[in-house]
């Protein structure tokens, strides 16, 4: 036998049972955030001002991920499936002893309406009259607006914990967000060893990093930033050299007879750099040059070759042709009695 009155009673039942679990879930929620950013806002801050060593960031990375993990399944993941009749929910009973504290005076008559339903389950001597009693009591306490014994704004509360740390980081991301950025960067990749920022930017004031072969170069560089370290180092093959301060910003460093590329970078005390390279210009030289001596038939001297000769003479009507072998060279200019001549090129 149906009972229309006490099926509406247990509707409403269900029905602050669903809106119970989700207060319990907007409560998790805020109170997860608060945890998890709080706690992620403390291990950014630790690893910004100390820089940790790769086991300590392994170390805060897993135990934020169990931390997190932690909070999120028990604060929202359990309220959710249980909100969506997942798992174990509160009974019927449970949940009127609940109700029974927001409406005091059908405490009791609420919760005995259910056990009468149990009890009429198994009585069938009496069954009618315990049916006739739940219709009776069911009619009373339908009206009433069980849901309104769970109250959403009560989460306010809440709030004081969850909007500091929110506002903190929101804040943070806006107007400086490498303070959050990059330390969650070092801690995710906890196993990359990452040099310390400096407080200040080292400037290569040279338009280029070349230099001819076999000559000197002379690097100069400025500071800049709030602070002037007392001293820099240029390393060079992992050999530091120091620089000569020549203001009080600048500074300069020269390569002696440079022969070969030159890998460097700046050094001061337990800041690194980028590295950079000065690359070398090869010298372009003549190896070797011969001229060939075409003479004319009236002289009866045969023609001949001569190496690494500069000064001729020789008849007139002489037809001369010079051969150059250089390295690293592009060009070569002739001076002829006051005019240039391009030579034809081959390879």
């Amino acid at each position: 036998m149906k009972n229309n009155s006490y099926d509406i009673l247990i509707s409403k039942i269900d029905a602050f049972i669903r809106k119970y679990y989700t207060n319990m879930l907007i409560k998790g929620i805020l109170i997860s955030l608060a945890i998890i950013i709080s706690f992620f806002l403390l291990l950014d801050i630790l690893e910004h001002f100390f820089h940790l060593r790769t086991l300590f960031r392994a170390i805060l990375f897993y135990v934020f991920l169990v931390s997190a993990g932690g909070v999120v399944f028990f604060w929202i993941l359990v309220p959710l499936a249980k909100l969506i009749s997942f798992g174990k929910r509160i009974s019927h009973e449970q949940a009127a002893i609940i109700i029974g504290e927001h409406f005091p005076e059908i405490s009791d008559s609420l919760l005995n309406t259910l056990q009468l339903r149990k009890l009429s389950d198994s009585e069938e001597t009496n069954k009618n009259i315990l049916l006739a009693s739940i219709e009776q009591r069911s009619k009373k306490l339908s009206p009433l607006p069980f849901h309104s014994a769970v109250n959403f704004s009560i989460n306010k509360r809440y709030l004081k914990f969850t909007l500091p740390p929110l506002l903190i980081l929101l804040f943070l991301l806006f107007y400086s967000p490498h303070i959050i950025t990059e330390p969650s960067k070092r801690i995710i990749n906890y196993d990359v060893k990452y040099a310390e920022k400096a407080p200040y930017d080292i400037r290569i004031l040279n338009d280029k990093l070349e230099v001819p072969e076999d000559e000197d170069f002379e690097l100069k560089f400025r500071i800049e930033g709030d602070v002037v370290p007392a001293e820099v180092f240029v390393v060079v093959e992992d050999y530091p050299f120091k620089a000569r301060r020549l203001n009080t910003r600048e500074f300069s460093y020269t390569f002696k007879k440079v022969r070969k590329n030159k890998s460097f970078f700046f050094r001061s005390g337990k800041y690194s750099f980028d590295k950079n390279e000065l690359r070398v210009l090869p010298k372009a030289i003549i190896v070797n040059f011969k001229v060939s001596l075409d003479y004319p038939a009236y002289t009866g001297k045969k023609d001949e070759i001569l190496e690494n000769t500069g000064d001729l003479v020789v008849p007139e009507g002489t037809k001369l042709k010079w051969t150059f072998y250089t390295r690293d060279t592009k060009n070569l200019d002739i001076i002829w009695d006051g005019q240039k001549i391009e030579p034809q090129t081959t390879k």
